[in-house]
């Protein structure tokens, strides 16, 4: 199993917009992709424009090839216009 940790801060004022098609597009279209297996989304309690994903997949290819996908979409840079800095990717292996 392959975890996968996003961090990234909306811009000012942009944040309910980018929930409202995060949920109803982006997570449904994670959730069909091969080799996924769960995501839960946080808000920072202190800032709610910043958030963070965990996601779990199969293995770190299958992750790869989603955001590879998402890149030949055009969703990372849609998704990098609303952001105040860069998305931060983590990726880890339980012990």
């Amino acid at each position: 199993m392959h975890t996968v940790i996003l961090h990234w801060t909306c811009k000012p004022g942009v944040r309910d917009g980018f929930l409202a098609g995060f949920e109803e597009q982006i997570l449904v279209d994670t959730r069909a992709r091969d080799g996924f297996v769960s995501h839960e989304v946080l808000v920072d309690q202190d800032n709610p424009d910043k958030f963070t994903l965990f996601d779990k997949w199969s293995t770190r290819a299958h992750f790869e090839n989603y955001m590879a996908w998402r890149t030949e979409t055009g969703a990372l840079e849609m998704l990098a216009q609303v952001l105040a800095a860069p998305l931060e990717v983590f990726h880890y292996d339980a012990q």
